[in-house]
């Protein structure tokens, strides 16, 4: 989300983060890592990048979750924007990562 082209979405989502201060985004880049430290062997782990198209049912839920967050978001930042894109069925942005792993427990 915040790699895209489009300024109006990346400031879109970087308003998000920035209003969750505690929200912890990096967590699933550092899964297989933990399953390392913890012991685990045979790990193999993957990444799947959504994308986002406008006015569809996913779109609603990110466009539902800033709304959620507005009052947070400094009012001199365009938030407006970048929900357009939301609503926009020709818009196509990044979404987010979904990481997966897995691996053994050493015998």
């Amino acid at each position: 989300m915040l790699a895209a082209s489009t300024a109006v979405w990346v400031t879109m989502w970087k308003a998000l983060h920035d209003a969750m201060p505690h929200a912890d985004y990096a967590w699933a880049v550092a899964i297989a890592s933990a399953f390392q430290a913890a012991g685990l062997t045979d790990i193999e782990a993957s990444g799947t990048a959504a994308i986002i198209q406008g006015d569809t049912r996913e779109a609603e839920l990110f466009r539902l979750t800033i709304e959620a967050v507005r009052e947070r978001i400094a009012p001199e930042t365009d938030i407006d924007s970048g929900i357009q894109l939301l609503r926009d069925p020709k818009s196509f942005e990044p979404g987010i990562v979904m990481y997966s792993a897995s691996g053994r427990r050493a015998r």
